[in-house]
């Protein structure tokens, strides 16, 4: 009784898997590209305030001793450059 039971419900967790693989697998086409605009890269945070004082909106992140300014992102790709 107990592996009829197992049965069945290893049967319905493999058809929802397959399910819900086949929905995610058919919106993997629908892949865009965005970009992120970048005004500069800087090592101390002092240049980051000195070169900010003019911009209304922008994120500052720091990876390894760096402090990128982000400004916006896009998908247009002209102005990836």
């Amino acid at each position: 009784m107990n592996t009829k039971k197992i049965i069945i419900l290893l049967g319905i967790s493999l058809l929802f898997s397959f399910i819900i693989f086949k929905k995610y697998s058919a919106e993997e086409n629908n892949y865009k590209e965005y970009y992120i605009l970048q005004v500069g890269a800087y090592n101390n945070y002092d240049n980051v305030i000195k070169n900010t004082k003019t911009l209304d909106n922008f994120m500052v992140y720091e990876d390894i001793n760096m402090y990128k300014i982000f400004i916006g992102f896009t998908k247009d790709n002209s102005v990836k450059n």
